[in-house]
């Protein structure tokens, strides 16, 4: 059986999909890739589905890509880096597709935030991708403040 790196639950018509690794923050793999991709084209298609919300279990979103698949990089090949679906996959998804942040969401993670139509984050929301030469807090506040990521009305930035 196949380890669930994807949480699926229907809520009336909301499908919330659940980043499955939180001992690792998350940390994007091949396989979470395809099982997000492939729940996102299966509700896509269903008509009981008119919304779908993306979150992370435990303390973060995505902690971008799991670095611990760095030891196989030399044995790559070529047909080995060619990918079912292209990276923005999430982009041609015609239904409301809603990003839960709830942590941590850098490099990936906060890429495939950044796909979503509509973001929202609690006062835990920390963004960041790579080259950026902010502190984390700094990030959030930009991030809050430029209309990136939504942040209830009270919390600190």
């Amino acid at each position: 059986m196949t380890e669930e790196l994807v949480l699926s639950e229907q809520r009336g018509a909301v499908l919330v999909l659940t980043f499955n690794r939180p001992r690792v923050l998350n940390a994007w793999t091949n396989e979470l890739e395809d099982q997000y991709y492939d729940l996102l084209a299966a509700a896509d298609e269903d008509p009981g589905v008119r919304a779908i919300v993306v979150t992370g279990s435990g303390r973060g979103f995505c902690s971008g890509a799991d670095l611990g698949n760095l030891k196989n990089v030399g044995g790559v090949s070529e047909s080995d880096l060619v990918r079912p679906r292209d990276r923005d996959f999430p982009t041609t998804i015609r239904k409301p597709l809603i990003a839960a942040v709830n942590g941590v969401a850098a490099g990936l993670g906060m890429v495939e935030a950044l796909y979503c139509d509509v973001r929202f984050g609690s006062s835990a929301t920390i963004g960041s991708c790579a080259m950026d030469t902010h502190e984390p807090c700094q990030v959030r506040k930009e991030a809050a403040l430029s209309g990136l990521i939504h942040v209830p009305r009270g919390c600190l930035i």
